[in-house]
């Protein structure tokens, strides 16, 4: 019985292998910009997470006047997902028009505005507890859903582009660092949130997702501003992505909607190798029994 040996590829490629090392120093050395994108991931997915977990509660409680065993407590709990339904259409309209929203005016603006008036809705929320305002109220964490679904990526993309960014760091791990942030948020709420619940009652969810999306549009005036040519590009690509996520559901839908660009072009933008460097022929493999 014979093994088999292979050798790929040449130094050259050898060399350009992500070690450990490199890994764990990009991981611990986070540029500004991309540290910045991962706080505002951070409070969005806050804001997000007080809604998904507490807001049929708050309408069976507030609305409805009930407490669990209650008779009137699963009616408040499906008027609930009725208001996340809304949230879930909300989200699925704005990340359509998400592009030309970008085209027109910028992501920072975008950030901004949805975070207010997401604050605003949640602050009214406690104050106008009827069962129409509830479910309107909820487009407003609809549109920052969408928001905190597909900015981050596009503007992480475009980050991306910048050569001493491209250098030194692997977008793959970037976007690790995204999503890692949105689970810290659930971390965080879920040492102190419950406790706080128990203590002052379900309204106090809501007036904290009001200060936190607060927070979120202060913060937001520090994003970096992206060439918008280039954007419109890479937004066309990564253009719609997700709707509603509530407990362990979800959906998922994804979008390649063009504007100025044909798919190709916005394709080649993305996967394009760098200039100064002449694109490598693919890694040959050399088998050899013994």
């Amino acid at each position: 019985g014979g093994g088999i040996n292979a050798e790929y590829g040449t130094e050259e490629e050898e060399e350009g292998r992500i070690s450990l090392k490199t890994l764990i120093v990009s991981l611990v050395r986070i540029p500004g910009k991309i540290a910045l994108l991962m706080t505002m991931q951070l409070i969005t997915s806050s804001i997000m997470f007080c809604y998904f977990l507490y807001f049929t509660t708050f309408v069976a409680k507030v609305v409805y006047n009930a407490n669990p065993g209650d008779k009137h407590f699963t009616d408040g709990v499906r008027w609930g997902c009725l208001g996340m339904t809304l949230m879930s259409l909300t989200c699925i309209t704005f990340s359509f028009l998400l592009p030309s929203f970008i085209k027109r005016t910028s992501i920072k603006a975008i950030y901004f505005i949805s975070h207010v008036a997401a604050s605003v809705g949640f602050a009214l929320m406690p104050w106008f507890a009827n069962k129409t305002t509830v479910i309107l109220f909820s487009i407003f964490p609809g549109v920052l859903n969408s928001v905190y679904l597909v900015l981050p990526f596009i503007l992480l993309a475009q980050i991306h582009q910048i050569p001493a960014v491209k250098a030194e760091r692997g977008f793959g791990t970037d976007v690790a660092l995204l999503i890692s942030s949105t689970f810290a948020s659930q971390v965080l709420l879920n040492m102190f949130l419950g406790t706080v619940i128990e203590a002052t009652g379900i309204n106090v969810v809501m007036y904290t997702a009001s200060a936190v999306a607060c927070l979120g549009a202060f913060v937001s005036l520090n994003l970096p501003i992206i060439q918008q040519s280039s954007l419109h590009r890479t937004a066309s690509l990564v253009s719609i992505v997700g709707s509603l996520k509530s407990g362990h559901r979800g959906t998922l839908l994804m979008s390649s909607t063009t504007f100025n660009e044909e798919w190709d072009d916005v394709e080649d933008m993305i996967s394009e190798p760098v200039r100064s460097e002449p694109a490598r022929s693919p890694t040959k493999v050399r088998f050899s029994t013994r």
